[in-house]
């Protein structure tokens, strides 16, 4: 869904932008959903799904700064984030440590996705969807802080420093 959002999106479709968005994160929460309930969870799952949500949102965060509806600087701030969260699960995998998702991650990426929501809104709602980029960006700062930490303690326990 992200080329179909992007293309939308440059071409000027900017509510069909909006609707592919809302639909790729719909289907996202759906599968997800699904894959719970039935015990269909996989591994591949667990890796595949944050990297897509996390390129939906740099794509989105991307588009909304070429438009100049969004900061460069939350964009940058949101690839960093999401760079490192990389970065540190590939480190942990190859310890073959995994760390689940946790609430404070799950509602960084939403207060994400609701303010890129929003600023397709902009020229009403300018004020109000820039504090909730700020408020996404501050939440997503937490959320690598807390995995940080986690990270940190699981590391430490299974070198036996802990």
């Amino acid at each position: 869904m992200i080329g179909v959002f992007l293309w939308l999106f440059f071409n000027g479709m900017f509510y069909a932008a909006l609707a592919a968005f809302a639909l790729a994160g719909a289907t996202d929460l759906l599968d997800g959903y699904f894959a719970r309930k039935r015990g269909q969870i996989t591994w591949l799952g667990k890796l595949l799904d944050p990297i897509a949500d996390k390129l939906m949102v740099c794509a989105a965060l991307a588009a909304l700064a070429i438009q100049g509806w969004s900061p460069w600087w939350l964009l940058v701030a949101a690839a960093v984030k999401e760079g490192l969260m990389l970065a540190g699960g590939l480190v942990l995998l190859s310890k073959k440590i995994v760390i689940q998702a946790a609430p404070i991650g799950k509602a960084a990426t939403a207060m994400f996705l609701i303010a890129i929501a929003a600023t397709f809104f902009h020229e009403w709602t300018a004020p109000v969807d820039f504090a909730l980029q700020c408020l996404a960006c501050a939440a997503a700062a937490a959320a690598l802080v807390w995995y940080a930490v986690i990270a940190w303690r699981a590391v430490s326990k299974v070198s036996g420093k802990h």
